[in-house]
């Protein structure tokens, strides 16, 4: 692990990571209980390696709302980020983001003119968390700010097909998009949403992350597509800088 950490800062990785709020309570309610000390064990060391000093290496805080509401104005929150955080834990770091994946423009500001070579994508999937998918342990999860199912076949299929679209606007060719489907309604949604990317003239090539079944994961059949997806990926035109 100590190489891992390593390996980021030697290479110039520049790290967003999620971190619902700056008081324990709230990231743990949101999160489970711990989850805030480990958070900010792992801040405090990417700090001690130079990140969030603004420099070089770049270290960014995503807001996540702890209810179903969107986040608030970025630019005051921001500030009692990094109040509350250099002054309880002596934490720095560059930007607070309070995203939303369905608005390019918030693409944008985080990736500038840069492009994505991976992207890990944990998009909800129109199903009730509260009640249904949050498990019988003391930590209960909320339901998503959206897509949580309060929407219809055809909302929902746009909802992540947005977003997939803004991924890919701010991706290099191939770049590889690890989704967390969760269970096989996402899986058939998927589908639909790799059809609409194709539609638009962005290629997709859909490989299932279980490779612990044998009987689900096949190497020489995940070769085959890798092979004749790059050779697609070839052939394509190529496309102009994110805008």
């Amino acid at each position: 692990m100590n190489e891992f950490w390593k390996f980021l800062a030697d290479h110039g990785v520049m790290i967003t990571a999620s971190l619902p709020c700056y008081l324990e309570s709230n990231v743990d309610a949101q999160r489970g209980r711990g989850v805030h000390a480990r958070s900010i064990a792992a801040l405090q060391r990417l700090n001690a390696l130079g990140y969030g000093a603004g420099g070089a290496l770049e270290l960014n805080l995503v807001y996540n709302p702890l209810g179903p509401t969107l986040p608030p104005p970025q630019q005051a929150l921001e500030l009692d980020y990094k109040r509350e955080l250099q002054a309880r834990h002596g934490i720095g770091f560059d930007r607070l983001l309070c995203g939303n994946a369905l608005s390019n423009e918030d693409f944008v500001k985080l990736m500038a003119s840069e492009r994505a070579r991976m992207a890990f994508c944990d998009a909800p999937y129109n199903l009730k968390v509260d009640g249904v998918i949050s498990g019988l342990g003391k930590a209960k999860h909320r339901d998503f700010a959206m897509a949580s199912g309060e929407m219809s076949r055809p909302e929902f299929i746009e909802f992540p097909t947005t977003y997939m679209r803004n991924c890919a606007a701010h991706s290099v060719d191939g770049a590889i998009h690890f989704a967390t489907p969760a269970c096989h309604h996402e899986n058939a949604a998927f589908r639909i949403i790799a059809d609409a990317l194709r539609e638009e003239g962005i290629p997709v090539l859909h490989l299932e992350g279980d490779m612990t079944d044998e009987r689900k994961y096949s190497p020489d059949r995940t070769a085959d597509l890798l092979d004749a997806f790059v050779g697609m990926i070839e052939e394509a035109p190529r496309r102009e800088s994110a805008p």
